[in-house]
Formats: structure tokens, C-alpha cells, sequence
């Protein structure tokens, strides 16, 4: 509701990166609910429900958030999420109410957690550095080669770690790994398709073929 309310650019992107954190605090700690609101027994059909939830509105993001641009406000775009997360606030509520707490709750990995982010900073911006110049330069290289680095730390880190961010006796199991491997390639897809269907809009509905020269034939 605050970026919709936000009149400047610099406080829309301030609060964007904040609703970014806040948004992937919330996508783990959604597994870690359903694991506690229902038996184990019965854990696929909401996981199935979550995942598909997901799924659609990534697909349904960018047309949604186009006619509102077009016929409303950018503004709306925003708002629109005010409805949504009082309706998720108040079905959680009524929901895990009665979901059983842990017995021992581990300890906060925050080593783990800062390496993870740094390696995934430095992959990310040298992927970017690619974009802007379409090629690969010294800065790409480097930033890179520190994230090869610092993952490699994250996978030392997690092996001594009493709790660890990211258990990796968890990829002993063939199943659990290529499926990790699965939704990764997804993630690619899932996140990429929206930006690129934004510039494919722009050159098919947007674009205009500029006039002719005065003088020349039709």
C-alpha cells in the first residue's frame, strides 16, 4: 500500500526492495507452516496447492498488472495486494492456530545465510555486467570466480554448522536433488518468461513503424 502511496521514484524502489526481502522470508517459511499445520499423511495435496498457486500467479502477473496499467493506475498494481494478504492474514490465523510448535527450535544459521547471499549476489551481478555489455570482461570474471568461491564456503560452512541453513545429507537422495534440480530449471523459466513478455508487448503493441518520407511512394 505504501508504493502505491509513494509519489517519488526513490521511496517506490526502496520500498520494493523492502517488500523483496520480506517477500523471500515469506517463501521458505510457507514449507515450514504446512509442515506444521498438516500430518504427514496429507502434506502433498497443500504443497500441490501452494505450488500451483505460485504457478499461477506468476502466469497471471503481467496480464493482470497490464490492464491495470493500462485502464486504471500503476498504482493499482500495488493495492491490489492490500485484499490478498488480508484475506492470507486471516485464513492463516484461523488456520494454524491450533498447528503444534516445535519441541527444539534450531539455531538461526546467520553465517550460512550471509555467505549464501553474498555467492548469489556476485553470480547475479556478474550475469548482469554480461547483459549490459554483451560480453564477458574482467569484472564478470572476477565477480564470477567469487561466487564459485563463496559457495565453496557455504558448502564448508553447512558440513560443520550444528544447524545448518542448508542440510546436505538432504542430497543423498537421488529423488530430492533432481527434483531440486527440476524446480531450479523452473525458477529460470518462471522468472525469466515475465521479463521477457514485457519487452515482447512493448515491440508488438507499443511500437509504431515511423511514417514515410514525404516524396516517396506507398
Amino acid at each position: 500500500m505504501a508504493i502505491g502511496a509513494s509519489g517519488h521514484l526513490g521511496w517506490v524502489i526502496a520500498l520494493r526492495v523492502l517488500q523483496g526481502v520480506f517477500g523471500a522470508l515469506m517463501q521458505p517459511a510457507t514449507l515450514g507452516l504446512l509442515r506444521a499445520a498438516f500430518p504427514p499423511d496429507r502434506l502433498n495435496m497443500p504443497i500441490a496447492v501452494r505450488s500451483a498457486v505460485i504457478a499461477a500467479s506468476t502466469a497471471a502477473g503481467p496480464v493482470v498488472g497490464g490492464l491495470l496499467v493500462e485502464h486504471a493506475d500503476w498504482s493499482w498494481v500495488f493495492y491490489l495486494n492490500v485484499p490478498l494478504g488480508a484475506l492470507a492474514l486471516a485464513l492463516g490465523v484461523t488456520v494454524l492456530r491450533d498447528a503444534p510448535r516445535p519441541a527444539a527450535p534450531g539455531r538461526f544459521d546467520l553465517p550460512g545465510m550471509v555467505v549464501l547471499g553474498a555467492a548469489l549476489c556476485a553470480f547475479v551481478g556478474g550475469l548482469t555486467t554480461v547483459a549490459d555489455q554483451g560480453r564477458a570482461d574482467a569484472r564478470t570474471l572476477l565477480l564470477l570466480a567469487s561466487a564459485a568461491v563463496l559457495t565453496a564456503v557455504f558448502v564448508w560452512w553447512e558440513r560443520r554448522a550444528q544447524d545448518p541453513l542448508l542440510p546436505l545429507r538432504l542430497f543423498a537422495s537421488t529423488r530430492f536433488t533432481v527434483g531440486v534440480l527440476a524446480m531450479t530449471a523452473m525458477a529460470f523459466v518462471m522468472f525469466g518468461a515475465p521479463f521477457v513478455l514485457i519487452f515482447t508487448y512493448r515491440t508488438c503493441w507499443v511500437w509504431r513503424p515511423p511514417p514515410p518520407a514525404s516524396g516517396s511512394s506507398a
